[in-house]
């Protein structure tokens, strides 16, 4: 009960800040670009960050009667030429095209802050599991990120699934968590370049995990290393999927 309180609290007040913000200068650079993905599949816009979660947010725009700039209005793709052209294109309906695809981002940052409740609880009982939720639900920098169509909550939920998904497969050995592994793993990727940094991560902590295993706190270790070992294939194939088979 108190644990739904403060993600409904959480939600609120992201979405006050949504609703109340105006738009900041990479927001008409990832928005513009996810409305092209939804609708047509278009990827060289604004490419330097994956689609996966400027889709989301252009699918939401799309639902709230976003228009798209005409192919001449967007000039030769560059993503300031676009953003400009938006901007334009949306001149009556622009700031709340914006309040729904921010919502996108405020229902991954309750995901994350779900996540962080989960963990904290198994880690250390109900009580450190509502006062790790308190501290996020409240925090300035994740209330701020949770507002805006950007991709560092994004980011930060796939680094955080991905962690807690390997824990949990290196102390249960299952394969369940394995799959949830290469999900997160895999939409992490999907979301921000900087996914790459899982790979030392990763490998340190199941380094840590077989130094442990003497004092028997992991279980099956050849199964870690083999779940570890397929994790290029199965990422490199939810890249090529997320890419709608464009890139290699």
């Amino acid at each position: 009960r108190w644990a739904l309180l403060l993600l409904a609290l959480h939600a609120a007040l992201a979405l006050w800040g949504a609703a109340r913000n105006s738009v900041t200068f990479d927001e008409n650079f990832h928005l513009p670009a996810g409305v092209l993905i939804a609708r047509h599949g278009e990827l060289r816009v604004s490419a330097v960050n994956p689609p996966l979660v400027k889709a989301l947010c252009g699918w939401a725009a799309l639902a709230a009667g976003v228009q798209i700039p005409t192919l001449d209005a967007m000039g030769d793709g560059e993503q300031g030429r676009v953003g400009e052209a938006f901007m334009r294109a949306n001149a009556d309906r622009y700031h709340r095209v914006f309040v729904a695809a921010r919502a996108v981002v405020v229902a991954l940052s309750v995901l994350l802050a779900a996540l962080v409740w989960r963990w904290a609880r198994r880690l250390y009982g109900p009580r450190g599991g509502l006062l790790a939720l308190g501290f996020y639900a409240f925090a300035p920098e994740a209330l701020a990120h949770a507002g805006v169509v950007t991709l560092d909550l994004g980011t930060g939920l796939g680094f955080a699934a991905s962690v807690y998904a390997f824990w949990g497969f290196v102390r249960t050995g299952r394969w369940a968590w394995w799959l949830a592994l290469v999900l997160a793993v895999g939409a992490t990727f999907l979301v921000r370049f900087s996914a790459v940094l899982l790979v030392p991560i990763l490998l340190a902590l199941a380094l840590v995990a077989a130094a442990r295993a003497r004092l028997r706190r992991l279980r099956r270790p050849r199964r870690m290393w083999l779940g570890l070992a397929m994790l290029p294939v199965t990422t490199l194939a939810i890249l090529t999927l997320g890419y709608l088979g464009g890139t290699s």
